[in-house]
């Protein structure tokens, strides 16, 4: 918007409008009342004109304030739901091998009530205490030997659980250190 100046009025005349009193301007010459009319409509229109542009200047601040908080809350609102997708997926995948290990561990509690019940049945047809010796130190030697497989394939679950849960969340935060 262009500002329409209009040309310097003299200062002559606005020193002779702003000195009369009212009762002066009954007995001004006409050729000074009119000058200084013009001159306070032009000092009006100038003083709106000013306080337009400023009223423009702050509404388009505002309205760039405000789409700048528009973009940053939809960032922020697209990282949210990313971050809880991650955490979904990772709490899914920790889950589902926790289930995985549960079951294992359900199967082993089998494995090792039915060893020791074939146990008690070997012990029960031990025909001297020799052999009862040696049937036991063969029942430990071989839950020692079950405790450790068992014990390594836990160990290999635990990490797979591990890396898979963990997974979901270090590709979110590579995907957020990069943008």
């Amino acid at each position: 918007m262009a500002i329409v100046r209009k040309p310097p009025v003299k200062p002559q005349v606005v020193a002779a409008a702003l000195q009369k009193q009212p009762e002066d301007i009954k007995t001004a010459p006409a050729a000074t009342l009119p000058e200084a009319g013009e001159i306070l409509r032009t000092s009006a229109d100038d003083v709106r004109t000013q306080v337009q542009e400023t009223q423009e200047t702050f509404r388009k601040a505002a309205e760039q304030g405000i789409e700048k908080t528009r973009d940053a809350y939809a960032r922020m609102k697209a990282d949210a739901e990313a971050a809880t997708s991650s955490i979904e997926t990772s709490f899914a995948a920790a889950r589902s091998g926790i289930d995985t290990i549960n079951t294992k561990a359900i199967d082993a509690i089998k494995a090792q009530t039915q060893a020791g019940f074939e146990h008690a049945k070997a012990l029960l047809a031990a025909k001297d205490i020799k052999d009862v010796f040696t049937l036991q130190s063969e029942f430990a030697k071989k839950q020692f030997e079950t405790f450790a497989a068992q014990s390594k394939e836990f160990s290999g679950h635990f990490q797979a659980i591990a890396t898979q849960s963990i997974e979901p969340l270090k590709a979110a935060m590579s995907r957020s250190t990069q943008a």
